[in-house]
């Protein structure tokens, strides 16, 4: 019960400004991979993609979103769109983390 990847994105002109892959994975909404160029953060742009995933999933009755991101990256990022922490994997090479979070839709 898993769906290709669908890739939302934010262009400015034909410029790349960020994009967000997801994959309906068992009825639910997979954050595969978010971006945004580096000259555009902290701009909304990630914010504003990750509510399109979020609305497109809400349409295709899924009940919650998910998405693992090691520790250097960006939980802090997700859980202020309200995702919860589910587990932690410590052990990584240079003291890193893995974290998988969901947030119900």
């Amino acid at each position: 019960l898993k769906e290709e990847a669908i890739l939302f994105e934010i262009r400015d002109n034909q410029n790349l400004v960020g994009c967000v892959a997801i994959q309906i994975f068992w009825g639910q909404i997979h954050i595969k991979y978010l971006f945004v160029e580096e000259n555009h953060r902290a701009q909304g742009f990630a914010k504003a993609l990750m509510q399109h995933a979020f609305e497109f999933g809400k349409a295709r009755k899924c009940h919650f979103a998910f998405v693992e991101t090691m520790n250097f990256q960006a939980p802090d990022f997700y859980q202020k769109l309200g995702f919860k922490i589910d587990f932690v994997r410590d052990g990584y090479a240079k003291e890193t983390s893995f974290y998988y979070l969901s947030k119900e839709l």
